[in-house]
């Protein structure tokens, strides 16, 4: 066979092999699963950082104050005049979670690099106690040492706010709660697994807090709840598709090859 022909073949060939990985690239969609579980090093006793102002230049909260762990920053949505707004540091030495009381403005959670994630589920902790008592039902008082009628009603629940954007400034205030891209609610009481819907797929941050309550609240309302295992799969950043321009090339340079082949075929 012609020299020039096996060149032009080789060439074509690492041509479409680099067009069809490509296209392959461009369909992954996840790349690891990662679980915040808020264990050790969990030792500051509270979290002031919020994560949802223009970062560090390494992505960290502007105080570094927030918690980190597995590519997550874990912090609270900042409220000018409130600078004392934070988490809570809950749970035993060997089993840590993060606890949010009526003195936050709620879990505000991103990536580090503020790349999107899914958020797939989390533990969710909010059953009645002296600090939780606006639940629908009874809870165990540690100041009476019985079972206390809950005070809950309808509106008495939690929202997890998904948002597009890692960043988002003046939560605190917005209408609304901002231009939030998924919404899941869970009743006060709760104590168990929640599952988050498809539409927390490929969001930038996403927001827990109570309902109402923006920010730190002022009337005495009073709520508690502790996070753990929160779960998100971390998306990929995708290649660019192959042009269809691109294959119609390629195609036609096969078809030179092939019409190449045949005049070499006559010629011998």
């Amino acid at each position: 066979m012609n020299k020039k022909i096996i060149m032009n073949k080789n060439i074509i060939n690492g041509m479409l092999f680099v067009a069809v990985a490509a296209s392959g690239a461009a369909n992954a969609s996840i790349i690891k699963e990662t679980v915040v579980d808020f264990s050790p090093p969990n030792n500051e006793a509270a979290y002031y950082g919020a994560t949802n102002l223009t970062p560090n230049s390494d992505g960290t909260c502007p105080n570094n104050l927030c918690y980190s762990q597995n590519g997550m920053l874990v912090g609270v949505v900042r409220q000018p005049g409130a600078d004392g707004a934070h988490l809570h540091r809950t749970g035993t030495a060997s089993d840590r979670k993060m606890g949010y009381e009526a003195d936050s403005t709620g879990y505000y959670i991103r990536t580090l690099d503020s790349t999107p994630f899914s958020l797939t589920s989390m533990l969710f902790d909010a059953k009645g106690s002296d600090a939780n008592p606006n639940v629908t039902g009874t809870y165990f008082s540690t100041d009476a040492g019985a079972n206390v009628p809950g005070t809950g009603g309808a509106k008495d629940y939690w929202e997890i706010l998904g948002y597009s954007s890692a960043l988002n400034l003046g939560l605190e205030a917005a209408p609304n709660n901002g231009p939030f891209k998924a919404r899941q609610t869970v009743t006060n009481g709760f104590n168990g697994v929640v599952t988050l819907n498809k539409d927390f797929d490929n969001i930038g941050a996403f927001w827990i807090h109570y309902n109402g309550y923006q920010k730190v609240p002022t009337d005495g309302k009073a709520f508690n709840m502790n996070l753990d295992n929160v779960t998100v799969n971390v998306a990929a950043v995708a290649a660019v598709p192959v042009p269809a321009a691109v294959w119609m090339f390629l195609t036609g340079m096969m078809g030179l090859l092939s019409l190449g082949r045949k005049k070499a075929t006559l010629a011998a």
